[in-house]
């Protein structure tokens, strides 16, 4: 039996408007009877909003965000859809969200004329971008009539609604509504409901609300990421066993590490760094080095709360696509762990994820929109819910009372640092708590965040600061020097594996071609960004399983990428975090004797332009581990820093640009801004993706497949200035306009660009 009225263009009661309203309904209810709750209500409670009255009006906003749905244009159009026969029927398009503000604008704005509507924009906004202008709504605001909804219609829909809202809330007389209903006839919808909006955009602008704007684009953003998340989650009947908080508890993951650890073949020790990581109940910023397992000591402070929600932020894809998998692999259930970046669905192809279209089509737009309980993410993606763009509403929504770790916390610049900064501000107004980690935290930093947003405890691994994994030394002699290839020779001969690493791509093919001359090729490994991603994932995948390789050639594309381990390292001098990041993939685990680091002199090249304007401390770097030469503890490297870093400005230029751009967002108030104006990292050269010509019929096929995805397998990132000076001239026409070059490309060396 076909149902009254629609709401998906699904058959029988699957697309009813009473199953979705339902299923909306009662994921709503769940949210409200999981601990989460809690966070909610309290975060509500001190933005201004009284919890009881947001308890109410958020669940009228669930049940009424769909009412426009019962327009006879929107039923015609989804039974055509369905096949049925509906003669002469109206089947124009027209936005239902209008109708569903219309019809819930006297209870939303009526009743208490001076409270902001925050429930009642989150309807009107709930499918489309929301500016100012109502640009989504260019159609309708053309029209000179609207389709209008009868009283019948109305009826049901309030009716429906009606059986959940307690009459001492929500008035059940209609007649009101309907008085009100009376100035939206076919010729003065428009207008009338463009005074309404006029009226409430007018006080949000003169902050005539007793919010403030800050306080009313949290409450506006926190409503509509609860409403986008049940009316999503509905859609896929998904609300009987979405999972709403992680069902792993801080006793059962003890087990898993001591699982983890005997897994591979090790004798399990409990931690006192990681017992004291579970004990602590606030932000925490901690300090520990390589394989001192930061990240399992992460997880156990985020499981202490009942509450539990976490969310970790890595500064590479790579490292996030690798912390995805550990984690569903040791620790939660597939189901609770969500990925988000930029090629997170090309990740999910290639490991055979994406197995269900429907599905798994839902799952990449839920990691979008960090629905799930367990979120691993480039920092990049929750750091543009600043601007107000893409998913910020439901990512603010999905940062109340969750534990949000940022890993690698000083690999970011100025710029960068400002945006974390006033994030974490954020996520302290919503409740959640946040963990800093970083093996190398020099004082300065340290001091900024204690001063900025009060994180003043401090967690160090102390037993394993005196570790030592590295002897330290400085060469004069540039690596091509055949004083230093012979020392490499001589490694290589004694059966171990070496990696070298450089500031710049052409150092690092150069190098190769020399390399491949003199030893197997097979034994070579060349590691730069100037790959397909195709390449580069083959080339991850022969560093991690294969032991063919006994010389790595990397730029530092290897830095906070690769986890691998090498027994001698030699890098061309950097900045000493950078280098300490760098020494991080040699003798990882401490189980090599005689391991070593050795640094040689930077080229002019990167010092103009990959450490441009960090010639002092890089002079510095260089200086101190000729003056220090020899094995370092872990604790003589966090002196070592602090010695660098000494009366280093945090608040410079940059940064002040950053704050600037973090506040746009706050400007913006509960406006949405669809183009991403603001950047996430302030780098001097942005990159661009080409494709090689070689690879051309294979993307143009897989475009015509509809297979979009898969053609990032074959895109080379380039600078934006190489771009236009030696590769645009040479773009090749095709049909859809890909990025197609005529460029020589080599799986082993990369980009062959001429006189580059």
């Amino acid at each position: 039996m076909e149902p009254k009225y629609y709401a998906k263009a699904e058959p029988r009661k699957d697309g009813s408007y009473e199953d979705h309203i339902t299923r909306c309904h009662h994921f709503w209810q769940r949210i409200f009877a999981s601990a989460w709750a809690n966070s909610i209500l309290q975060t509500v409670k001190e933005i201004g909003e009284d919890e009881k009255a947001f308890y109410e009006y958020t669940r009228f906003m669930v049940l009424m965000h769909d009412a426009g749905k019962l327009n006879p244009n929107f039923q015609n159009r989804v039974k055509k859809l369905l096949g049925m026969t509906v003669p002469n029927a109206d089947d124009s398009l027209f936005r239902h969200e209008l109708w569903s503000a219309i019809c819930a604008f006297y209870h939303a704005c009526c009743v208490d004329r001076n409270r902001f509507p925050y429930e009642w924009l989150a309807i009107l906004g709930h499918h489309k971008p929301m500016d100012e202008g109502l640009s989504s709504f260019e159609r309708e605001r053309l029209e000179t009539k609207w389709p209008v909804m009868s009283k019948e219609e109305i009826q049901y829909a309030f009716d429906f609604a009606f059986d959940y809202l307690p009459p001492d809330k929500f008035s059940h007389d209609l007649q009101p509504v309907f008085e009100f209903l009376n100035f939206f006839s076919p010729k003065t919808s428009k207008q009338s409901f463009m005074k309404l909006w006029n009226l409430i955009t007018g006080k949000i602008k003169n902050e005539e609300y007793s919010l403030s704007r800050a306080q009313m684009r949290m409450l506006y953003g926190i409503t509509k990421g609860m409403l986008h998340i049940c009316d999503w989650i509905a859609s896929a009947k998904l609300d009987q066993n979405w999972p709403i908080e992680i069902s792993l508890t801080q006793d059962q993951l003890w087990d898993s590490i001591k699982n983890k650890v005997e897994q591979e073949g090790k004798t399990y020790q409990k931690r006192l760094f990681h017992q004291v990581c579970s004990e602590a109940d606030h932000d925490v910023i901690v300090i520990a080095p390589t394989g001192s397992g930061k990240t399992e000591a992460a997880l156990l402070w985020a499981l202490r709360d009942k509450q539990q929600k976490l969310m970790i932020l890595m500064p590479t894809m790579v490292t996030s696509n690798s912390l995805y998998s550990r984690l569903r692999k040791y620790y939660f259930e597939p189901d609770e762990c969500g990925l988000s970046h930029s090629n997170a669905d090309l990740f999910a192809m290639l490991n055979n994820d994406l197995l269900d279209k429907e599905a798994s089509r839902n799952d990449l737009l839920f990691n979008r929109a960090f629905m799930k309980p367990v979120m691993v993410a480039t920092v990049d993606q929750l750091l543009t819910s600043l601007f107000n763009t893409g998913f910020w509403t439901q990512k603010m929504f999905s940062l109340i009372g969750n534990h949000v770790i940022f890993d690698e916390i000083h690999a970011y610049d100025t710029y960068t640092l400002a945006l974390i900064t006033e994030m974490i501000r954020v996520i302290q107004k919503l409740n959640g708590k946040v963990m800093l980690m970083s093996a190398t935290m020099p004082k300065g930093l340290l001091k900024h965040f204690e001063e900025e947003v009060q994180i003043k405890h401090v967690i160090v691994a102390e037993e394993l600061m005196n570790r030592a994994r590295l002897t330290w030394r400085y060469v004069e002699q540039v690596v091509e020097d055949e004083m230093i290839e012979n020392e490499i020779k001589q490694h290589l001969l004694s059966g171990k594996r070496v990696a070298v690493i450089v500031n710049t791509v052409n150092r690092a093919k150069s190098l190769y071609n020399r390399w491949i001359s003199r030893i197997p090729k097979q034994n070579v490994l060349c590691y730069h960004s100037q790959f397909t991603m195709k390449d580069r994932l083959e080339k991850e995948r022969k560093l991690e399983y294969s032991t063919d390789v006994k010389l790595l050639i990397a730029t530092q594309a290897a830095e906070v990428s690769l986890d691998i381990s090498f027994d001698i390292m030699y890098s061309e001098c950097a900045p000493l975090d950078a280098l300490v990041q760098r020494a991080g993939r040699c003798n990882r685990n401490g189980e090599v004797e005689n391991a070593e680091m050795i640094i040689f002199p930077i080229d002019d090249i990167a010092y103009d332009y990959v450490y441009k304007g960090k010639k002092k401390i890089i002079d510095k770097t260089a200086e101190l581990i000729k003056k220090h030469a020899g094995r370092w503890t872990e604790r003589d490297t966090l002196a070592y820093i602090n010695e660098i870093y000494e009366g280093q400005n945090w608040k410079d230029a940059d940064y002040e640009e950053g704050l600037r751009a973090a506040k746009s967002g706050v400007k913006s108030v509960i406006f949405d801004n669809p183009v991403q104006v603001e950047k996430t990292r302030l780098f001097d050269y942005a990159k661009t993706s080409i494709i090689p010509e070689k690879f051309s019929k294979k993307v143009l096929q897989l475009y015509e497949q509809k297979k979009f995805a898969r053609i990032a397998l074959y895109e080379v990132p380039v600078s934006v200035g190489l771009y236009k000076k030696k590769l645009i001239s040479n773009t090749i026409a095709n049909p859809y306009h890909l990025p197609i070059v005529a460029v020589d490309y080599d799986s082993e060396e990369g980009l062959a660009i001429p006189d580059e």
